[in-house]
């Protein structure tokens, strides 16, 4: 185990060079001690698990207080860790411990992908400090690399979290190479038959191409040289599941895949890297379309770089990547490179994606390590360990919104934690929420007053809009019925769908509802509608005069007027009071919802406004005994007397005249439009006849 600590010492010396690394010496044997009873499941000592995590925190570049959180994290709970280690055992030793605690605590069991991103979101959250994150993903690296001596369930459920948590972050934090080894495990776990089958595959691939590699690589080093540019070129495989992800996105067999070996030039500053590139596209043609300028652009994490194509010796592509040493080590190492570049006063990015903004590498080291200062959200759990992400600031009525909509409406007390808390109360992240209801509790005006997220404040003002709506809908009901009442006008005729619906346009309302409801918040009068409705209403239904018998017959009962309803038998219908078709018209149906099928004429001016889907089509039905309903057009010239001369001819032929409409024309003549019912006697002798009075220019049906 000595061997173990002097690696470890010499790794943090590189980032730390001649500082005072005597605190490995006192805590080594507090950590022998008391990892002494503790062994894995493999059998190994626990210390060895201990070692492998702050061996990853050192090549980080972390301090010393994440060295020692990370040496001892597993052992914190034993109160003879901080009494042997005194004054080494800081507040920010303390805190770190105390916040990896907190993030072993999070295990999701199911979620969907959108509830990861929120699992990912939190262990920011939860970490408090960037270093406790960095110690947690440490942690799963080796846990992953050790997996294989636990049970098949419990690895696929680890590679599972790791895969969807640990490997997102990693990539967030530039931990560039973690990730890629985690994705690699994660690969092998859930996937093993493809994981060896690709293993495989690349490596005869590298065997085949070992020597294209070792030419391109030569070539490339020997026009550096030649330009006095000291560089280091390498080629190198891309990790196993980046491959397979290429080959399921474009459904591609390995061998389609050009880019399986990547070259990369490492080099002294930013001005290098381009004179590299340069280089590089005069050996080689490049590939349109494949340049990325990853220096002037950073990617959030801070990762820089040139990323080129180019075709090769013998046409191959090739992909490259030029990039400063410094680049490269934060590349790799991420975050926690920023931290040691600091005193080159190099200005990082760093963001999580999701809310994280810069990182200011030149404030204090506090501000540097705390995620506190980027926490816009809090992450709390249902009592069976759903996971809700709030904004900070939120209370149990957010969190009963959040969970569904009627949780929220009736909402009527909180536990938190096992203990019961007023509505108002924050959240903090980690909190376990317990909503009660009951189902005669509604929403308040006074919980707008303490609720921050916008489900809530939208449902609580809609719920109380419809309260204060049904309240004036009421009232409108109460002045209609107190006025008719004075009045002595039938509500219940009123109230007839039919009647109402016809006019719902010219009071502006959709329906019965709005109507009582305009009533009640005074934009409407009782007396506005009764001056269009109530003369309607009050106006008693003609009855339909009775219809002579025709001789020699049978005579048959008709229900309503004679007129047919598309798709409708037996209903009731009625002619509209407000147009009053007559046969032979042209009419439209209009089915109200309680009083059967009211008719119009098809240019009735009601019409416009009815719903056109309660339209439907309407036809006269004829009865050949009585005649055909005929409209019969006359032009004439416009004179005195005239019309009287036409009608005088109907009388003649005995024909009863319904209904005489009028249409003034060009050159001084007036068309006459002639409603009745076809005489026994033949529509050509009526025709004929009406064409022998002078002034008569045409007579025809219309």
């Amino acid at each position: 185990m000595k061997a173990e600590f002097e690696r470890i010492r010499e790794t943090y010396l590189k980032h730390f060079p001649g500082t005072d690394t005597s605190f490995l010496d006192r805590v080594a044997p507090v950590a022998e001690e008391i990892y002494a009873s503790m062994d894995r499941i493999s059998g190994d000592p626990y210390l060895m698990h201990a070692l492998a995590v702050s061996r990853t925190v050192a090549e980080m570049g972390l301090d010393r207080d994440a060295l020692i959180a990370a040496l001892m994290h597993d052992a914190a709970g034993d109160p003879r860790v901080k009494t042997r280690l005194g004054d080494l055992w800081t507040p920010t030793v303390q805190m770190l411990v105390e916040n990896l605690e907190r993030l072993r605590r999070i295990r999701p069991a199911t979620p969907t992908e959108e509830e990861y991103e929120g699992y990912r979101r939190m262990m920011l959250a939860v970490g408090g400090d960037l270093r406790a994150v960095l110690i947690r993903i440490s942690d799963r690296l080796d846990n992953m690399r050790t997996l294989r001596h636990l049970p098949r369930e419990e690895q696929i459920r680890v590679a599972t979290e790791v895969r969807h948590i640990a490997v997102p972050l990693a990539n967030r934090l530039g931990l560039q190479a973690i990730k890629s080894e985690l994705e690699n495990l994660a690969f092998l776990y859930l996937e093993p038959e493809a994981f060896l089958q690709l293993d495989q595959g690349v490596k005869e691939f590298e065997r085949a191409r070992a020597s294209y590699v070792d030419e391109v690589v030569r070539i490339i080093s020997a026009r550096m040289t030649a330009m006095e540019l000291e560089a280091v070129v390498y080629g190198r495989p891309k990790h196993l599941y980046s491959i397979h992800l290429k080959m399921l996105e474009g459904g591609r067999q390995l061998e389609d895949i050009h880019d399986i070996i990547g070259f990369r030039i490492l080099v002294d500053s930013s001005a290098q890297c381009y004179a590299a590139l340069g280089l590089i596209h005069s050996l080689f043609k490049p590939v349109e379309g494949r340049f990325k300028d990853y220096i002037a652009v950073p990617k959030p994490n801070g990762y820089q770089s040139l990323h080129t194509t180019v075709l090769g010796p013998r046409s191959r592509r090739i992909e490259i990547q030029i990039r400063t040493r410094q680049m490269h080590e934060i590349a790799e190492k991420g975050v926690a490179a920023h931290w040691f570049y600091k005193e080159r006063s190099q200005k990082a990015r760093f963001t999580d994606g999701e809310g994280l903004s810069q990182v200011d590498l030149h404030a204090g080291d506090a501000k540097f390590w705390s995620l506190a200062q980027y926490q816009t959200e809090i992450f709390v759990f249902t009592p069976r360990g759903q996971l809700v992400v709030l904004p900070v600031g939120s209370c149990p009525v957010d969190f009963a919104f959040m969970v569904h909509s009627l949780v929220g409406v009736h909402c009527t007390g909180a536990r938190v934690n096992g203990l019961m808390v007023p509505l108002k109360t924050p959240l903090k992240t980690m909190d376990v929420v317990e909503i009660i209801t009951t189902q005669n509790q509604w929403p308040k005006s006074d919980w707008l007053k303490f609720v921050v997220t916008g489900k809530a404040r939208n449902k609580i003002r809609y719920y109380l809009n419809q309260v204060e709506r049904e309240q004036l809908r009421q009232r409108g009901r109460e002045l209609l019925e107190r006025d008719f009442k004075r009045r002595k006008i039938s509500l219940s005729r009123f109230l007839r769908e039919d009647l109402v619906d016809e006019h719902l346009l010219e009071l502006k309302c959709q329906n019965l509802d709005d109507l009582l409801l305009a009533l009640g918040d005074n934009r409407l009068t009782v007396d506005k509608i009764l001056a269009i409705i109530h003369p309607v209403a009050e106006k008693p239904e003609e009855p339909e005069p009775p219809r002579e018998k025709p001789k020699n017959r049978k005579s048959r009962m008709v229900s309503g007027p004679p007129i047919a309803i598309e798709g409708m038998r037996h209903v009731l219908v009625k002619l509209a009071q407000c147009c009053r078709p007559v046969p032979g018209e042209d009419i439209v149906g209009f089915v109200t919802r309680a009083q059967g099928v009211s008719v119009h004429r098809q240019d009735c001016p009601r019409v416009v406004g009815l719903p056109p889907q309660r339209l439907t089509q309407a036809t006269w039905i004829l009865d050949t005994a009585l005649g055909e309903p005929i409209r019969l057009r006359v032009v004439t010239d416009d004179r005195p007397g005239l019309l009287a001369q036409l009608s005088e001819v109907f009388a003649k032929l005995g024909i009863n005249i319904r209904k005489v409409q009028t249409e003034p024309l060009r050159n001084n003549r007036s068309a006459v439009l002639f409603h009745f019912t076809s005489p026994r006697t033949g529509l050509e002798i009526l025709i004929r006849n009406l064409k022998k009075i002078k002034g008569v220019h045409s007579a025809s049906k219309s």
